[in-house]
């Protein structure tokens, strides 16, 4: 994980250039030694704000009725608090003394106020998030892959219920070895498997066997896909697979799996089904967004 001055620095060297040669450019953070307090010290409320200005509406003193291009109201909020690390001062602004910590004044929060009533006004940068996909956004993505004469978009497809099923994402499900499905020791009508990537595996004991059951619903059958894809594979490839969802042994075939993965799912339903782009689907499934 990156440390705080990696993350940080790169806001407060950009406020500097600004403040100093008015461009975003002049201090790269790579190459910039640290400022000292003396320089530190300069930097005023009008500065960051004039920087987040720029940053965010592409000029310094926009009209009031401008529209945000670039930052939304998370991303000013974080630069206020990347720059405010490195000032000398931890206290509010005095505004008659002209001294302080500049973040800590009722200019930058007056800023930040003003870009969150524009969100919530539909006015500002539209949001990036993702959002969970919905029931009838997984049916259609379900009927849009099996649909195809493709091998891979029905690799892809079985590969999207299991992940919905085991609720992980996709670099879990591609890192799945072919060894560790199984029937069920004590429930013949079901199989089990291990998921052994996933981020929240830490030791051996944080990945015992889970269940794989079956479903009433097609769409939503893991144990019905397993088979028609299972069958297809072995006929196709044999039966000699490391990896659950590719044909190649070594360590790096799942990362270029789940590449291929993503890419297919994106150009074949997201840009032919006018389905919106902030849907996750081919790196996670939340079960209960999908439940039927």
């Amino acid at each position: 994980m990156a440390t705080a001055h990696a993350r940080y620095f790169p806001y407060l060297c950009k406020c500097m250039s600004f403040k100093h040669h008015g461009n975003l450019t002049h201090y790269s953070h790579r190459t910039t030694p640290a400022f000292s307090e003396a320089e530190l010290g300069q930097l005023t409320p009008e500065d960051v704000v004039k920087y987040m200005n720029f940053s965010t509406y592409e000029t310094a003193t926009p009209e009031p009725e401008a529209r945000p291009l670039n930052w939304r109201s998370d991303t000013a909020e974080f630069a206020k608090k990347a720059i405010s690390h490195y000032m000398p001062s931890t206290g509010s602004w005095n505004q008659a003394g002209s001294h302080g910590n500049p973040t800590r004044s009722r200019q930058v929060q007056q800023f930040i106020s003003t870009l969150k009533r524009k969100q919530v006004r539909q006015l500002g940068r539209p949001c990036a998030a993702k959002r969970d996909m919905t029931l009838a956004e997984f049916k259609l993505a379900a009927k849009i892959l099996e649909e195809q004469d493709d091998w891979n978009c029905n690799r892809w497809l079985q590969a999207m219920r299991m992940q919905f099923h085991m609720i992980g994402r996709g670099d879990d499900v591609h890192h799945m070895e072919t060894k560790s499905l199984r029937v069920h020791p004590q429930f013949k009508f079901a199989l089990q498997t291990k998921m052994r990537w996933s981020k929240n595996v830490l030791e051996e004991r944080d990945c015992p066997p889970q269940i794989l059951l079956g479903a009433a619903n097609p769409v939503f059958c893991i144990i019905l896909s397993l088979a028609i894809y299972l069958e297809e594979r072995f006929s196709s490839y044999g039966t000699h697979s490391r990896f659950l969802y590719t044909e190649d042994v070594n360590d790096s075939a799942p990362k270029r799996a789940v590449k291929s993965y993503s890419r297919t799912v994106r150009e074949t339903v997201f840009l032919n089904a006018f389905l919106p782009s902030s849907v996750i689907c081919y790196w996670w499934i939340p079960w209960n967004a999908l439940v039927p």
